[in-house]
């Protein structure tokens, strides 16, 4: 494992919540929830691999790519589509506990 990945935030969560616990990330980098986007993370084979592991706990941390502007023209849907990717994880047979977090602030506006 390099140092980026040591450093990522699924490696220090398992470091923290120790062995009792498997932390696995499926998280695609330049992804968004947006499902009308050309990149949406429903069409990633690591949304189908979390949904086939069936998780007990899911961690939802978004970052900002649906806010570009060529995605953000669909702001509309943006609540609908995160209901439907939090619903899709409800509706496991483990009944996971979901967390959603806070995407990382932005500091800049391109």
């Amino acid at each position: 494992m390099d140092l980026k990945q040591e450093q990522s935030y699924p490696a220090q969560l398992q470091i923290i919540l120790g062995n009792k616990y498997e932390v696995r990330n499926f998280g695609v980098s330049a992804r968004t929830l947006l499902s009308k986007d050309n990149l949406p993370n429903i069409k990633e084979e690591a949304y189908k691999q979390v949904l086939e592991w069936q998780p007990n706990i899911v961690i939802i941390e978004l970052d900002t790519n649906d806010t570009k502007t060529w995605n953000w023209k669909y702001k509309e849907e943006y609540v609908l589509d995160y209901v439907l990717l939090i619903e899709s994880f409800k509706k496991l047979p483990t009944h996971p506990y979901i967390y959603v977090c806070f995407p990382i602030p932005v500091f800049e506006d391109k």
